[in-house]
């Protein structure tokens, strides 16, 4: 290749790196708690049971309704093992 073409190449590649501006993450804008109680169906003081760690599940106790009614007294939380990374499901388990 002469020293032309590498030269007009090089301040192609160049441009070309200078245009391409850095991708924005969508974050939506975070709720007032006022906003999120209203938005709610139901609230609930909830009491941590039983943690198993094996099956990365969390079993809640329902100790009293805040707002609605919510069924049942048990609710379980099965923290998936998916995702890009580890830490997103060791640290809730840890």
């Amino acid at each position: 290749m002469s020293r032309r073409t590498l030269a007009h190449l090089a301040i192609l590649v160049l441009a070309w790196s200078l245009a391409a501006s850095p991708a924005r993450g969508y974050v939506e804008a975070p709720y007032a708690l006022g906003r999120l109680v209203n938005e709610a169906t139901n609230i609930l003081v909830i009491q941590v049971t039983s943690v198993d760690r094996t099956k990365n599940l969390i079993v809640y106790r329902k100790v009293r309704d805040i707002k609605g009614t919510h069924k049942g007294d048990v609710i379980q939380h099965n923290i998936g093992r998916g995702g890009f990374h580890p830490r997103e499901w060791q640290n809730i388990m840890a």
